[in-house]
């Protein structure tokens, strides 16, 4: 995480960059030292600098408010369009964000600034049925009409840009792209592949981006005539070729030390002294 927050640094320094997750993110009720992995995970998504975050069942699975609470400040900012609390009959989080990036300043106003919207969509029913809290906490209205109203809003808020995080799988996120206008880029969650995938739903641009820690995307998108370019690729070798963000490679050291703490002296051979 640290190459790939020195890799975030540099993107940000050049050019208007997001950084988004499309969820199952979090593992750590099936972690040894699960406490000492959610301090120093929440920590260091906090440091990376999120804009935004899709969840996936691997979220859900332990409901939003425990998310949080094992979160604390460090909490990303997490979406989903179409998740509704049973309890409250409202949306369970935010549906979409707008991010702003200035452009330069001329006697006429502002030139070249920039509105991209975010938002994000998960699986109906029967997928969350009871993953939340042991009981069926959520529930999931239909992803597309969810994403049509959400690209919508956007679009009409003045977006040039409109990014969909859907942790609906590969072939549903085409689906998506296909079906609902006014989406430029569709980031598939619930990957099903190991690799930066890319292809062409219409307008659309539909991308995987591969497997955790192998692969760090980055989707490129450049105005044209009349028209975005948009490619994707991955950036994991460029990340490993930086020397690492001092805060997160300080936070690792740390993290390092606590584990050894933890899990105590060693015996000859690198197991784990029994008492």
């Amino acid at each position: 995480m640290a190459r790939w927050a020195s890799l975030v640094g540099a993107r940000r320094r050049e050019r208007p960059t997001l950084l988004l997750d499309t969820g199952d993110f979090y593992f750590g009720a099936d972690v040894r030292h699960r406490e000492m992995n959610d301090r120093y995970l929440f920590r260091s998504m906090r440091l990376l600098g999120y804009d935004a975050v899709g969840v996936g069942e691997s979220e859900l699975r332990i409901g939003l408010d425990e998310l949080r609470s094992r979160a604390g400040p460090h909490a990303p900012p997490l979406l989903a369009a179409n998740l509704l609390d049973r309890r409250t009959r409202e949306r369970a989080l935010p549906g979409e964000i707008v991010k702003e990036f200035p452009g330069v300043r001329t006697p006429s106003g502002a030139r070249g600034r920039l509105r991209v919207g975010v938002f994000a969509v998960v699986f109906p029913p029967p997928w969350h049925r009871g993953l939340a809290d042991g009981s069926n906490r959520y529930a999931a209205i239909d992803p597309k009409l969810a994403a049509l109203e959400s690209a919508a809003r956007l679009r009409a808020d003045g977006c040039h840009v409109v990014v969909a995080i859907s942790h609906l799988g590969w072939e549903e996120s085409v689906a998506l792209a296909r079906e609902v206008p006014g989406i430029d880029v569709v980031l598939n969650g619930h990957r099903t592949g190991r690799t930066t995938r890319f292809e062409r739903a219409g307008r659309t641009a539909v991308v995987e981006t591969g497997a955790k820690e192998q692969f760090f995307t980055e989707v490129t998108v450049t105005f044209g005539a009349d028209s975005l370019e948009i490619s994707a690729s991955n950036r994991c070798p460029d990340a490993l070729e930086t020397d690492g963000d001092p805060k997160l490679l300080s936070m690792q050291k740390r993290y390092s030390e606590e584990v050894r703490r933890l899990d105590g002296p060693a015996v000859r051979g690198g197991a784990r002294r029994e008492r």
